[in-house]
């Protein structure tokens, strides 16, 4: 990989990763719409984990009162409130964990494919369209988020295994039906990633290295990536929160509705 490929490639994560665009697809376009190789799955773990330490340092009030609530849980504290936000995120990440074997082949395979990015990218963002304004003529005032609301959570971000959905788009999908605000929703959305990208990311190694015949990747090239996928996510992290508040999702329905039809017409035309 030459470095303006790890340069594109990591930025290009960095800034998907938490926006409800799906930085899935965008791994898939880049090597797909230019000449370059594939940059295999050791370098997209690779750039997912500096994703992780941006959501982590962003968030890191909620990360300490997620390790207080995981100690909490050990000592049998069920009560506190940090036991009871570690076990919302337990209960959102079981369904992804349930189904993810079951789907694995797929996705790896068919569901790579630019028709299947471009239909997942115009209809679940138009669906995130449709939530965000249908929440604002309902008198759903709730603020507190239970176990109930947590698992419905959870089975939407199933949805995110599919290329091109996106694992925030669909989270904060699910947020605004359920009435929550859409800062609530990008926030809780985004403390979900969390879990799935530490799990899915150790996962990942593990398979990588347990695998004969791997290509054993640049370790430059991997901390590179990480590092500067980790700064782009932090800065859309950043920007993320404060504009959609303010804004709203429809930019974004927008870019991923022109993003699929280009990519329908790109294969068909």
């Amino acid at each position: 990989m030459d470095i303006w490929q790890i340069i594109t490639l990591s930025v290009t994560q960095g800034i998907t990763e938490f926006l409800p665009i799906s930085s899935s697809a965008h791994l898939v376009l880049v090597p797909k719409l230019t000449s370059w190789p594939d940059q295999g799955v050791l370098f997209d773990l690779g750039v997912h984990v500096g994703t992780l330490f941006a959501v982590m340092i962003y968030f890191r009030k909620e990360v300490f009162t997620l390790l207080k609530g995981f100690k909490n849980f050990l000592l049998g504290r069920f009560a506190e409130s940090d036991t009871k936000l570690f076990l919302l995120l337990v209960t959102s990440t079981v369904p992804l964990l349930i189904f993810a074997p079951f789907l694995k082949g797929w996705v790896e395979h068919a569901g790579r494919s630019l028709v299947v990015v471009a239909t997942t990218s115009i209809v679940y963002g138009l669906l995130l369209y449709w939530a965000d304004k249908r929440v604002l003529y309902c008198e759903n005032k709730q603020k507190i988020l239970y176990q109930k609301g947590a698992f419905v959570y959870g089975i939407f971000q199933v949805l995110a295994l599919i290329p091109g959905t996106s694992r925030s788009g669909i989270c904060m999908t699910a947020g605004r039906l359920m009435g929550f605000s859409r800062e609530e929703s990008s926030r809780y959305a985004m403390l979900m990633s969390i879990p799935v990208i530490l799990i899915l990311g150790v996962y990942g190694f593990y398979e990588y290295l347990t695998v004969e015949g791997q290509p054993v990747g640049s370790l430059s090239n991997l901390a590179l990536g990480a590092v500067l996928s980790g700064i782009t996510a932090f800065v859309a992290i950043h920007a993320l929160m404060r504009f959609v508040e303010k804004v709203g999702f429809l930019p974004f329905v927008i870019y991923r509705v022109l993003l699929g039809f280009g990519l329908l017409a790109f294969v068909y035309l």
